[in-house]
């Protein structure tokens, strides 16, 4: 039974005090997204043709809720535009945890409305609806990998799910006019090279926004990539980022500031 949840780093729980209570009467359904697909219709061909994408569409969870005051009045209705205000805090998608997999969180947004059936002034019936991304987000996956005990400059990961993740990457810049990034899995080796902006002192790439950006200006145009974003497949992947000179020659490759990686694991 789901006796709270977690929306924006606050708990359900948060809200029962000596007078007040808030109970989860129902979590959602345990839905699994459905798959985005491109539909063809051919004149003069039976049915329809479906291409289906790498990729799932958004998805509705509700989450019932019972309100209790052990006072007549104000108490209900108070206690409803706490709970409001709680709901709406986020200003498009925030973290969304339940209690019986708080290994894994979902990103969703709440619009509502958020409508309370007031029965005698203490007690009330709700409502919460988020919209849902498809994924179900690793918690351990959400946390930054510091560039530590790498073999000959090459960082491993292991992706340990069946999906591709989607990575965050921040990397402190140095003096040199370019940086040189690779992913290496199995026999495949995806590289970009970054050709630094006046002022910049930090790259950021952002896989799942598919965002480069510097500080300074846009980066992306000062990017040149073998495919647009890093990427991590399933299984074991080495990451690798080094200086380079203005003809993309290597410098300084045993000497590189910090970088890290959150690797952003999933399923559905």
């Amino acid at each position: 039974m789901l006796n709270f949840f977690e929306w924006n780093g606050v708990s359900s729980n948060d809200f029962d005090t000596e007078v007040t209570k808030l109970i989860v009467r129902k979590s959602p359904n345990i839905t699994r997204p459905s798959r985005k697909y491109q539909k063809y219709s051919v004149d003069g061909r039976n049915g329809d043709i479906y291409i289906p994408q790498e990729a799932y569409n958004n998805f509705i969870a509700v989450y019932e809720l019972f309100l209790y005051t052990d006072e007549k009045g104000p108490m209900l209705n108070e206690l409803s535009g706490k709970i409001a205000e709680w709901l709406y805090s986020p200003r498009g998608y925030a973290r969304l945890v339940d209690d019986h997999e708080m290994e894994l969180f979902r990103l969703a947004y709440f619009t509502g409305p958020f409508d309370v059936e007031n029965n005698l002034t203490i007690f009330g019936k709700a409502k919460a609806e988020f919209n849902c991304r498809p994924e179900r987000f690793l918690i351990c996956g959400d946390e930054f990998i510091p560039a530590e005990d790498m073999d000959e400059g090459w960082l491993t990961v292991e992706n340990k799910t069946s999906n591709t993740a989607k990575p965050l990457i921040t990397i402190p810049l140095s003096d040199a006019p370019k940086l040189k990034i690779q992913i290496r899995h199995g026999n495949d080796v995806w590289q970009w090279i970054y050709a630094k902006q006046d002022g910049a002192t930090s790259l950021i790439a952002d896989s799942d926004t598919m965002q480069w950006s510097s500080g300074v200006q846009y980066a992306g145009k000062n990017i040149t990539g073998d495919i647009d974003m890093p990427k991590l497949l399933p299984g074991e992947s080495r990451i690798r980022i080094v200086n380079a000179n203005e003809n993309n020659s290597e410098v300084e490759t045993d000497k590189y500031p910090a970088w890290q990686i959150k690797p952003r694991w999933w399923v559905l």
